[in-house]
């Protein structure tokens, strides 16, 4: 596979996507790589029917030859995008523009055996296909989100912690390749690498070259944008900040098996009991405490100082996260993102308290605007760039 061709396709495809009907000229304004690069992706595809050409633009007061026009063909191929989320399976089928024609989910347990798995996803796709009456033929590729550390190229899920029955070195793809027996390409990866593409496809690292995308729910995971580009780390590690060890006085356990991790000081449940609110069986704790971060200036003073606490937590690990990578953006996803605008200030203030002495950064923190969408939109560009940009 041709990392040089997938990177320059994503970036093409990007332009495509966002410009919509287009030249040469104008794909290239906005694409920074070579004319020549950009014309041997467009040619791509142009192949595989993603782009047309429409004819050719009126010639300027100079005269000269006419460019050619093309226009982005957004229902050419559709994509499937399914990810494991805390409590169910979700899945979509979205045209190559990340509109959704049908998404259906699944209800599933902690630590998900593998057979229940793939039962769940030969299910799930199957009824998406059936039910959007695409053919598996126009199906560019799957993308299927998961926890853990992945070695995207392999295919393997090498430890999730959240899923310890899957032990070690799980070789994920080859099992959904082999029960759903399609010719479409799956990849496996983390899912927050899919929601980090979204960020710079169409969220808030569109102009932005190195970010920092954190997605908050039960567990903590970073996707890590270096030069526009995936940074994963030689052992598929990087982003794995959750478990950066924050508070040496915490003696709970973490589900990677350790104490002090940063995703046990801010993990919904626990903010909830340190707030004194209690949550039945039943109770959703990331959707609880949704409700109360959207509602933080109207709430008793006890819960707005337990969320204060955590907004130092936050602020200490942004403070660590720009020593150590010093992104243009941090992009906060999930159950944080959906807070009232307090917080983040809350979070800005304390980091200030905690920046390095006399040195002055820029670095954003943002809350992403892309919902819940942000895996499915991340996947499309994944899989355009992994089989079209892998041909070339």
């Amino acid at each position: 596979m041709n990392r040089r061709a997938i990177e320059s396709m994503d970036r093409v495809f990007h332009g495509v996507r966002h410009l919509r009907e287009f030249t040469v000229a104008d794909l290239t304004d906005i694409v920074p790589i070579s004319r020549t690069t950009v014309r041997k992706a467009l040619n791509t595809l142009l192949t595989r029917g993603i782009v047309e050409g429409t004819g050719k633009r009126i010639s300027t007061d100079e005269g000269g030859k006419r460019p050619a026009i093309y226009a982005f063909r957004p229902n050419a191929k559709f994509v499937l995008a399914l990810h494991i989320g805390s409590k169910a399976l979700y899945g979509r089928i979205t045209n190559l523009s990340s509109e959704v024609l049908v998404e259906r989910s699944r209800p599933i347990t902690f630590d998900l055996g593998i057979e229940t798995l793939l039962s769940t996803i030969e299910i799930v796709v199957e009824s998406l296909l059936n039910d959007s009456r695409v053919n598996g033929a126009d199906v560019l590729g799957l993308a299927f989100g998961t926890h853990g550390v992945t070695d995207f190229e392999q295919g393997v899920v090498v430890r999730s912690p959240h899923n310890p029955s899957w032990g070690s070195y799980l070789h994920l793809r080859k099992l959904i390749e082999e029960r759903l027996r399609y010719a479409f390409p799956v990849f496996v990866d983390n899912t927050v690498r899919f929601r980090a593409l979204a960020e710079v496809a169409q969220g808030a690292l569109r102009n932005s070259t190195n970010g920092v995308v954190l997605h908050t729910s039960e567990g903590v995971i970073a996707g890590l944008i270096q030069n526009g580009r995936l940074y994963r780390g030689p052992h598929n590690l990087a982003g794995s900040i959750g478990h950066l060890i924050v508070n040496l006085g915490d003696a709970a356990n973490c589900a990677c098996g350790g104490t002090g991790c940063f995703e046990m000081q801010v993990r919904p449940a626990r903010v909830l009991e340190r707030s004194g609110i209690a949550i039945s069986g039943d109770t959703d704790s990331e959707e609880r405490l949704s409700e109360i971060l959207a509602a933080l200036p109207n709430q008793p003073q006890h819960v707005r100082d337990a969320i204060e606490d955590v907004a130092t937590w936050f602020a200490v690990l942004f403070h660590n996260l720009i020593v150590m990578w010093d992104p243009d953006v941090i992009v906060l996803q999930g159950v944080y993102a959906r807070a009232h605008e307090s917080f983040l200030e809350a979070i800005r203030e304390r980091m200030n308290a905690v920046s390095l002495l006399g040195v002055q950064t820029k670095t954003k923190v943002v809350s992403s605007t892309l919902g819940e969408n942000a895996a499915e939109i991340g996947a499309v560009s994944y899989v355009i760039s992994h089989t079209v940009g892998a041909t070339q």
